[in-house]
């Protein structure tokens, strides 16, 4: 991919001064913003608020009140035509991979460890060291809390942070109860692509478990037995399952007779 709008200089914007009655967990919905935005060239800026209210999470879990970038991915692609590839879990990038598409123009939500930032000048947080989503560009960091609200709270200037401490904090971000960290080296992150990649599914021998969806969540999985296929199939998208309090990465079949199958998107290869 190369950059459509090199110059292109998305607005800042405030998830606390800006962001209504949910802005406080919304570091992810203001982060979509930025790849919407640089995806679109500004044609299209929508607040993050906007963007939590067309999730299917308008109203915060009060034990999970953030986004996470499936949901926002979901809608960047239906209501603004982006896609975001997001890269997570299994799918997680290095560094080097994450900066090589970053430098090449793709816009990047990133999942980070606040605790680094929280130590360096651009401090945005006053005492936040949890996680958070921040976006960058090829020529900026956007930090949707550093908004200059108050005595030394960092206030975006169109700066690029410093590789070291964005590396340290994308593999110093928790991903569970356990405290398991991204590991560093590795990266969280969704980027916004010109084009949207296809992809085929190689499936061996034997069983695969077949999920079943309803309105755009699991409901149910089932085993089936099959000589081994290989076919066309969609981008890999993580789905709710409410039923097991977690979200599952899945591919649909588009070709062959198991056209119409969700299966797991580690059979999935980008082409």
């Amino acid at each position: 991919m190369t950059a459509l709008c090199p110059t292109y200089v998305v607005p800042n914007a405030s998830q606390l001064l800006q962001g209504g009655s949910t802005g406080k967990y919304d570091c992810t919905a203001w982060a979509a913003r930025v790849v919407i935005a640089t995806s679109t060239c500004g044609a299209k800026v929508p607040s993050g608020r906007t963007i939590r209210l067309q999730t299917n999470e308008p109203i915060p879990d009060p034990d999970s009140p953030g986004l996470n970038l499936s949901q926002v991915a979901t809608v960047a692609r239906e209501h603004y035509g982006v896609y975001m590839d997001v890269r997570t879990g299994l799918r997680k990038v290095t560094w080097d991979e994450y900066e090589r598409r970053r430098k090449a123009g793709q816009p990047a939500e990133i999942q980070v460890s606040y605790a680094p930032i929280a130590a360096s000048k651009y401090d945005a947080g006053r005492g936040f060291r949890g996680g958070h989503a921040m976006a960058e560009t090829t020529h900026a960091t956007y930090d949707s809390l550093a908004d200059g609200r108050a005595a030394g709270v960092f206030k975006f200037n169109g700066t690029l942070y410093t590789r070291s401490l964005i590396r340290e904090a994308a593999g110093k971000l928790v991903i569970n109860q356990r405290g398991d960290t991204v590991g560093l080296g590795f990266v969280w992150a969704a980027f916004g692509r010109d084009v949207v990649p296809s992809y085929r599914c190689r499936v061996p021998a034997g069983p695969v478990l077949v999920y079943a969806l309803v309105s755009g969540k699991v409901t149910s999985r089932r085993v089936a037995t099959t000589a081994g296929f290989t076919a066309s199939c969609s981008p890999p998208r993580s789905y709710p399952w409410p039923a097991k309090a977690r979200t599952v990465t899945l591919v649909k079949v588009t070709g062959g007779v198991h056209a119409g199958w969700y299966i797991s998107a580690k059979y999935a290869t980008e082409l």
